[in-house]
């Protein structure tokens, strides 16, 4: 909570500065303009402020002309008093056409001749007849309409063209706060200025350009936190957004503009201000939302318009896939063209015999829907009679399906082109069971050779073993005689284990071996297995780990057969684990499964397959080949001993860790296939497996 605080605080002092910055470029832009505009670089500053004095004295000679002609109209309060020399700094005369004083806040002073330039006063004309409209064209002030706000007097025009002579003067210091003293003011701040607005300008800019690139970097990042945050609108598409986001804006910059008419040049500039301000505060939000989709990847893809795009595109996909299919439907029936012309030709003959029975009937047409009814009576029984054809042949293929190589499906009463696939139907059963049967034979075939050959070398190698046996209980005096009889010794039994594990091994794949299954508690093969190895595994340098149920857990196995795959999977952890490590047994009871689970860590690095070590003669690498003495049968015989009796071997790899987990359904509940080798239970799902 406190990184997403200190995360949105930043966000917002960004926000703020941009904005800041932002506007203060926009000022200053602005300013250079107007300056450049109102000569401020080409003009002295007091010829500026003497130009700036001269307009408005313009306007108030016009506004004190309009005063004396039509009192009643602008002015509540007399001319006197709106232009008294306590309410501006103007000092005027102003002098009608016949030159004569019309009105003057100073003291009145006989003669033109009084007001000269020299003494600080300027000559400005008032032209009534005339003025310039917003076309730069002239037109004479009788040609105007003038409405009264504040009057019901009606409309009127002005009726006179006289000329106003007015001469004025500013009073000294600008005592009085008026626009006088404000320009003169604004003038003398500005115009020292004029040349600054550069340099804060380019700094403002390039500070707004610096906040905008760290805030788009900061957008969906929160502090000390990995990964992207985008906020509760990233869901929203795009374009929706921006679109809900630019019409309100728009809404209010038409509201502004309205507002706008007749407003006075601060009100002006608040609201454009205002304006401003809005609209860049909207495009700098949607600017940080394109950010944040920008780094998830959806910029595109979460707008309405890719949507669309995407429907049209799948509905565009919809229609090619139907088209594909009426496509390869016609293909079809291009490819049966010798079956289609026969229908084609069966339609139009009967089509052809409807025309000429309905010709013949007319104008009785009972005998139409007679022959009509016959019709279908008679396609009925033959649409009839080749469904269950089908019928016939469907079961067919479901039983060689299912294994049942010895279904005969019977061709009798069917049609001409069903009684072909009927028939090969047949002969595909009859190739699949003689296949089956020569693999059988051959399996059969290399056990018995397996045996025989077995036996023969048993009797040489027993004698073998025992001379050599015999030689080693000889006390003799040399070394050399004492280490090859240790040689001949252990490879004789090593031989003679190999010998077993092959007879074993081909038995039990071939399923020769008899198989005595009764209850049994797994527990109790997990206990032997703990004494037989604990002490063989900690010499080896590794820690024994067991777990089972306080219950029993009963399974049907054969006792002798189910300590052999115990047996050889302890021997393969005993042969080929690491040193330091623990080795973990395991017992579960899991959906009506005993799940037995061996697992240790591998010497050697494992860089076959699960499926590659159940094979036969496969020990993993050659270098875990060189170093021990395995001949490659011990999973191989395993996973044959435990088909056979109704339970799985499966063998899993995670980098260096083993794990030979055994599947055995609890007495009392549905046995495993032995076709399978992976369990599968009744709903159709695979029995659990415990996970390294």
């Amino acid at each position: 909570m406190k990184n997403e605080s200190t995360g949105a605080l930043r966000k917002a002092l960004l926000f703020a500065a941009i904005i800041l910055c932002a506007a203060l470029t926009v000022g200053c832009v602005a300013s250079a303009w107007l300056m450049y505009n109102e000569e401020f670089y080409t003009t002295p500053k007091d010829l500026l402020i003497e130009k700036e004095d001269l307009s408005r004295m313009r306007r108030d000679a016009k506004l004190i002309v309009h005063h004396l002609l039509y009192a009643d109209y602008y002015a509540a309060e007399p001319l006197e008093v709106v232009y008294a020399d306590t309410a501006t700094n103007l000092r005027y005369v102003l002098f009608d056409e016949n030159g004569e004083i019309a009105a003057s806040n100073v003291q009145a002073i006989a003669g033109k001749e009084n007001y000269t330039y020299e003494s600080g006063w300027k000559e400005i004309p008032v032209y009534l007849s005339e003025y310039r409209n917003a076309n730069d064209e002239t037109q004479t002030f009788t040609d105007i309409t003038l409405e009264r706000p504040n009057r019901e007097r009606g409309d009127y025009h002005w009726d006179n063209t006289s000329t106003y002579r007015m001469f004025g003067m500013l009073a000294a210091d600008l005592p009085v706060q008026d626009g006088y003293r404000f320009m003169h003011l604004l003038y003398n701040a500005v115009y020292g200025l004029r040349y600054a607005v550069y340099p804060v300008g380019a700094v403002s800019f390039l500070l707004a350009i610096l906040c905008f690139i760290l805030l788009m970097c900061a957008s969906a990042r929160r502090p000390r936190q990995a990964g992207l945050f985008p906020g509760p609108l990233h869901a929203v598409p795009f374009d929706l957004l921006a679109a809900v986001c630019i019409v309100p804006v728009a809404l209010f910059l038409d509201l502004m503009s309205g507002l706008g008419v007749g407003s006075t040049g601060f009100t002006m500039a608040a609201r454009i201000a205002a304006s401003m301000l809005l609209i860049a505060c909207v495009a700098l939000g949607l600017l940080m939302s394109a950010a944040a989709r920008i780094k998830t990847g959806t910029i595109f893809r979460n707008t309405v318009v890719w949507r669309t795009i995407m429907l049209l595109w799948e509905i565009l996909k919809w229609f090619g896939r139907g088209l594909r299919k009426v496509g390869e439907v016609l293909w079809g029936l291009c490819g049966a063209i010798p079956r289609f012309w026969k229908l084609l030709v069966l339609f139009a003959a009967l089509l052809f015999f409807e025309i000429m029975v309905f010709g013949a009937s007319y104008p009785d047409v009972e005998v139409y829907w007679i022959f009509h009814v016959i019709e279908a009576v008679v396609l009925l029984g033959i649409a009839l009679w080749r469904a269950l054809s089908l019928r016939k042949l469907g079961k067919g293929g479901e039983a060689l399906a299912a294994g049942n190589l010895s279904y005969h499906v019977d061709p009798g009463g069917m049609p001409r082109d069903l009684k072909k696939q009927a028939e090969a139907l047949n002969r595909i059963g009859v190739g699949m069971n003689r296949a089956v049967e020569e693999r059988m034979k051959s399996e059969r075939m290399k056990t018995e050779l397996i045996t025989n050959v077995s036996h023969d070398i048993k009797t040489p190698l027993t004698s073998i073993i025992n001379y050599t046996d015999l030689l080693s209980k000889e006390d003799s005096g040399n070394v050399k005689i004492r280490e090859y009889t240790e040689v001949l010794t252990r490879q004789s039994v090593r031989l003679k284990r190999l010998i077993d594990d092959l007879v074993e091994a081909s038995k039990a794949s071939s399923g020769a071996l008899d198989v005595s299954l009764v209850p049994c508690d797994a527990s109790v093969f997990l206990e032997q297995a703990a004494g037989e190895y604990d002490q063989r595994l900690t010499d080896a340098g590794m820690t024994l780990c067991m777990a089972h149920p306080d219950h029993p857990v009963t399974i049907l196995a054969d006792g002798r057969r189910l300590w052999r795959v115990f047996d050889n999977l302890m021997n393969n952890i005993l042969k080929y684990g690491q040193s330091g490590t623990r080795v973990y047994l395991t017992l579960e009871e899991i959906n009506r499964f005993a799940v037995i689970t061996f697992r240790n860590v591998s010497r050697d690095p494992l860089n076959v397959s699960p499926d590659e070590l159940m094979e036969r003669f496969v020990r993993g690498d050659a270098s875990r080949s060189s170093a021990t003495e395995g001949n490659g049968l011990g999973l191989s015989i395993a996973k044959s001993l435990t088909e056979l009796q109704g339970g799985a071997l499966t063998l899993a790899i995670d980098g260096d860790l083993f794990k030979a987990t055994l599947h055995f359904p609890v007495a009392g509940s549905d046995p495993l296939p032995a076709a399978h080798p992976t369990p599968t239970l009744a709903s159709g799902t695979h029995p659990p497996v415990l996970e390294a």
